[in-house]
């Protein structure tokens, strides 16, 4: 995995726990910690628990309100980092047409890793979550706290210290876009090679990084409980595909 995303699934685990403030210093040490520890390469990385398993589970599917399943789908099918999220306010997003459909455009705040994506396009059923913004910090930190005391999220959190972390959405996205290109027949990564410059747009991730692959390396390893349509015709359509 790259520095920065290593980097940025640990500040979100801080942040959460409220342990780091985001001052210059502590920056630095992380990163020093993180630059020592990516020496040892015969220790896999940790990954971020995907959502996959519990949104179609019992008892969270019916005990989730709306307010939760806004949050949730306007965050999965956006693939926002936390400082992302946090920072996309009501008169950000609007609807809008493209290609001919119906889309829900939000403009990104201005952060490093969005240096070259200014807006992102999700489904139109996340048109509901437009009332709820912008989403606050308590409520993001309330919703992940109770998705992971599910016993979904405690049953994994024992081979992932993280349990279900504000990446969670971000990998699920990733992992159920891998699931809907292998049934359109991009079975392999070299077959998955010609998406990958619009896949890293999307993800907001740098040009050739290869995250993709290894955010959706794992992606038979869970049940298929969050089908993305909309988002595979759309890497398909800017493809030219």
């Amino acid at each position: 995995m790259q520095v920065k995303d290593v980097l940025s699934t640990t500040l979100d685990r801080l942040k959460q726990l409220r342990l780091v403030s985001l001052e210059l210093p502590v920056l630095e040490c992380l990163a020093t910690l993180q630059r020592r520890s990516s020496s040892a390469s015969c220790i896999p990385p940790c990954k971020a628990i995907p959502i996959q398993g519990l949104v179609n589970g019992r008892p969270w599917s019916s005990l989730a309100s709306s307010k939760d399943w806004e949050l949730i789908e306007f965050w999965t099918f956006g693939a926002f980092r936390e400082n992302e999220l946090l920072g996309i306010n009501r008169e950000a997003v609007s609807m809008a047409k493209y290609k001919g459909e119906d889309w829900v455009k939000a403009a990104l705040p201005i952060t490093k890793s969005t240096a070259n994506v200014d807006y992102k396009y999700l489904p139109a059923r996340c048109a509901r979550s437009f009332y709820s913004l912008p989403f606050r910090r308590q409520r993001v930190d309330e919703l992940l706290a109770r998705m992971s005391r599910t016993q979904f999220g405690m049953r994994h959190a024992g081979r992932n210290p993280l349990a279900l972390s504000p990446h969670s959405f971000r990998r699920s996205l990733a992992m159920s876009l891998r699931q809907g290109l292998n049934d359109r027949g991009f079975t392999s990564k070299q077959k998955l090679g010609p998406l990958l410059h619009v896949i890293d747009l999307f993800f907001t991730w740098a040009p050739g990084s290869k995250m993709f692959f290894t955010y959706s390396d794992d992606f038979q390893s869970y049940p298929r409980s969050i089908p993305v349509p909309e988002v595979t015709a759309f890497i398909l359509s800017e493809c030219g595909l």
